[in-house]
């Protein structure tokens, strides 16, 4: 993985629209989408390098984003959907990625909690664990 970051600048990146998987009426996921040139290469990139070890590749297509919240039941989704339906095609400011990092997901009953393990920065510096 880190020889495919090596070769990867910092991205610039636009965040731009909200919506949900698998869709807007079905979501059980919500995000907000990101337009990243070179995103997806370095995604695929990562999923092939990962392959030998085991780890499946993703088989949907690329979709550039940032989970802001799962769905846990249908109470007040009126509201939710038609706020996220009013806002799907808006631009919420630009960022710029600089490190790929990885994490450990730990599903919990209150919820899931993420740590981070591994950064592997996009700008040629040396990758390190995570204290």
């Amino acid at each position: 993985m880190a020889a495919c970051a090596r070769g990867t600048g910092p991205l610039p990146a636009r965040v731009r629209g909200l919506g949900g998987f698998p869709s807007l009426h079905r979501a059980r996921v919500l995000w907000v989408g990101l337009e990243a040139p070179g995103l997806a290469e370095l995604a695929g990139a990562i999923d092939h390098a990962v392959a030998p070890l085991g780890v499946e590749p993703e088989r949907r297509p690329f979709a550039g984003h940032i989970t802001v919240g799962r769905v846990g039941g249908t109470r007040g989704w009126h509201r939710v959907e038609a706020l996220f339906d009013a806002h799907r095609d808006d631009v919420f400011g630009d960022c710029c990625f600089e490190a790929v990092t990885i994490y450990r997901s730990t599903l919990r009953p209150d919820g899931a909690v993420y740590t981070p393990l591994w950064q592997i920065p996009l700008s040629g510096q040396r990758e390190g664990a995570i204290a």
